[in-house]
């Protein structure tokens, strides 16, 4: 049965937002995008536990959309984490080219 109370829960469409908006400074590795998916997650993961604790005071679509939150925020620090090490991979041996270049080195 459909749960129809109005009660929403806390944090719910605050952490799914947080998902969403973390992804596209993600893109660019902006430290930005970390700091949203890493509140937007914790959010989410506290509207959960609120909603596993108490189900039947919440509706299921907030529960949804503190799940969605969750999985965007993770995303969004994945994205970011894995660009930040590619840019200071490509950083480095870019660094160790031009090492090489000017004849130093190892």
């Amino acid at each position: 049965m459909e749960n129809q109370l109005n009660n929403k829960l806390p944090n719910a469409q605050v952490s799914f937002i947080l998902g969403i908006v973390s992804i596209f400074p993600g893109c660019l590795c902006n430290l930005l995008g970390l700091v949203l998916g890493i509140v937007g997650f914790v959010m989410a993961k506290k509207a959960i536990e609120e909603y596993e604790a108490n189900p039947d005071s919440y509706s299921s679509e907030d529960y949804q959309k503190a799940q969605n939150g969750k999985k965007f925020s993770m995303i969004g620090i994945i994205l970011c984490a894995v660009l930040f090490i590619v840019g200071l991979i490509l950083n480095l041996t870019g660094v160790m080219a031009g090492l090489m270049d000017q004849g130093g080195g190892f």
